[in-house]
């Protein structure tokens, strides 16, 4: 059985249109898995067939064990596992043992060991941190986010005012777009942003982070992640980060901030357009639109039409709170579950028939109320008391100055305690 992950890579080159074989080639799967997962695909808008349980697999007990046998020797044929699986006592038959050895090794197989692949097969991309000296005066700590097409070398490098997971999938959009296509596979260091948990024997990814899951999948790319510090298997990635800090932010001197991004600007000139590649011997610009641009696959999501969707609910006083900020909605949706759309500029907000779009807050504890939500309101609560709780909230989520007019309303009585609820 191989990992949500990589079926989910097999999907996403299938709906690609890429051909089985060179999935399998790919992803380091067989092309009867490709096809099957291709038939799962197919078949999953009909019923599914319906299966009995079965009895677990004898093997599948043993599955640890023949990894650890495999790491320790990766060439070791697969008679003698079966030889080591019967000393243990397995009592299953032999294919079974085969097909585990099979998939083990299959899943021992990245793509970032291929040298350069086709045109439009791999990107790569790596997040790092430098100290800067401004010759201006003082020292600044940068993270920078880089791209690159394994294929033609051609390179992105974006500063990132930090490594949160929204930062990072719009500066990879930006960067697609920038490229001008999505490559079959974008191949990453493991940050920690994107990945929440993976087999510390195997590498294998056991869940995404979630949003960045949704996006990946929006965008139509499959995702490679690596072991960190390991140079056998994710060296390239290494090499580009180390790249781009040596060769352009410790290369150079910077006054300030304005001043790096000019010569961020020249940089990719520079490298891009004018200086030929050590790893090919060609111009990366003119590699890229002569070989590698017309495979690319069109970008579907730019930077700003990207969306991050979070489940939320429609409180009690009509509001949605994300981040510390809190944005209304109508009367009616209250109580109701929701999905905030998060784009740089702005929020919508969908409640089943009842939808809202806020300009986005950047503050905390703000709130941005519509005057047509406004009105509504009040209406939710019940008689007088509820008309003066709902009076409170409002003006505790307007929260600054307004809250100093809660003693005006009262307290409101919970039990035979008095409390203020202020957030």
């Amino acid at each position: 059985m191989y990992p949500e992950s990589k079926r989910s890579d097999v999907q996403l080159l299938l709906a690609a249109g890429v051909r089985h074989v060179r999935i399998a080639e790919l992803t380091g799967v067989s092309v009867r898995t490709v096809s099957r997962i291709g038939q799962e695909q197919s078949g999953a808008a009909g019923e599914s067939k319906r299966t009995r349980p079965g009895r677990p697999s004898t093997v599948g007990r043993y599955r640890d064990v023949v990894a650890s046998m495999l790491r320790d020797e990766p060439k070791l044929k697969s008679v003698e596992v079966l030889r080591h699986l019967r000393e243990r006592g397995y009592t299953g038959g032999k294919s079974a043992v085969y097909d585990l050895v099979k998939s083990l090794r299959a899943q021992g197989v990245r793509p970032i060991r291929r040298a350069g692949g086709e045109a439009g097969d791999f990107s790569q991309h790596g997040l790092g941190e430098v100290l800067i000296k401004w010759t201006g005066g003082g020292r600044g700590r940068l993270t920078f986010f880089a791209s690159r097409l394994k294929y033609s070398r051609y390179t992105v490098v974006t500063c990132v005012p930090n490594q949160k997971i929204e930062t990072l999938v719009r500066t990879l959009a930006a960067h697609f777009s920038q490229i001008g296509g999505l490559p079959l596979i974008a191949v990453f260091d493991r940050p920690k942003a994107i990945v929440t948990k993976s087999d510390s024997n195997t590498g294998e990814v056991l869940a995404w982070n979630p949003i960045f899951a949704d996006v990946k999948a929006r965008l139509g790319v499959a995702v490679e992640v690596c072991w960190p510090h390991q140079q056998r298997r994710n060296g390239s990635l290494e090499n580009l980060v180390g790249w781009v800090r040596n060769s352009f932010f410790r290369a150079r001197q910077f006054v300030d901030a304005d001043d790096l991004q000019t010569q961020l600007q020249a940089w990719h000139e520079e490298v891009n357009e004018r200086r030929p590649s050590r790893a090919t011997g060609h111009i990366p610009g003119e590699l890229l639109r002569a070989e590698e641009q017309g495979r690319l696959r069109p970008v579907k999501l730019g930077p700003e039409q990207l969306d991050l969707r979070f489940p939320v609910r429609v409180g009690p006083t009509g509001m949605v709170m994300y981040e510390t900020n809190h944005y209304s909605m109508p009367a009616k949706a209250i109580g109701q579950s929701a999905t905030l759309h998060l784009y740089p500029d702005r929020v919508v907000i969908e409640a089943g028939r009842y939808k809202a779009e806020h300009p986005r807050l950047r503050g905390h504890n703000q709130a941005s109320i519509l005057a047509a939500h406004r009105a509504g309101l009040p209406a939710a609560g019940s008689g007088k008391p509820g008309r003066k709780n709902s009076k409170r909230q409002e003006l505790s989520e307007l929260g600054g100055d307004a809250k100093q007019l809660l003693p005006e309303l009262g307290p409101e009585r919970v039990g035979d305690r008095e409390q203020v609820e202020v957030r």
